[in-house]
């Protein structure tokens, strides 16, 4: 075991505080949009939307792309989407519909008490559902917070 260590440190790229320190090569990123993804993931079943759906998964990579660059949400068909899409090997509007669904269903099956605490009542009340870039927006302040439990 040693040994191995040995032959991925001499390799170049590694160091034992890279991670902490936020290494050069994109490490650091990686690992903190992992971990907003893991977050993300955790508060959208906490919300009530299916796992089993495209749009989970869509909604996650958005939420923790969001939160590594805000600024993306303001343009969603034009970095967000996309982005998602080659990811998966899809359109942007069908990434765009899947969100939309995911949160359609969450509003009609999802858990009320807990998309109250989160949207309050800033939600339009003749749709009775938030706009993807909303929920969007709203869910990565709350991971970027830091809020495990709804």
């Amino acid at each position: 075991v040693i040994e191995r260590l040995k032959q991925v440190a001499t390799r170049g790229g590694w160091h034992p505080r890279a991670r902490r320190a936020g290494a050069s090569n994109g490490a650091g990123a990686r690992d903190a949009q992992l971990d907003f993804s893991r977050l993300a993931g955790r508060m959208l079943s906490e919300l009530g939307v299916p796992q089993r759906f495209k749009g989970f998964v869509y909604l996650r990579d958005a939420i923790s792309m969001a939160c590594v660059r805000p600024f993306a949400v303001k343009t969603m068909m034009k970095s967000v989407y996309p982005a998602v899409a080659e990811r998966y090997s899809t359109t942007p509007e069908a990434v765009e519909r899947a969100i939309r669904h995911a949160i359609e269903v969450m509003c009609t099956r999802g858990d009320l008490s807990a998309i109250t605490r989160i949207f309050g009542n800033s939600i339009d009340s003749e749709k009775a559902k938030p706009t993807n870039a909303f929920f969007i927006a709203t869910l990565a302040e709350r991971v970027k917070a830091g809020f495990t439990r709804l």
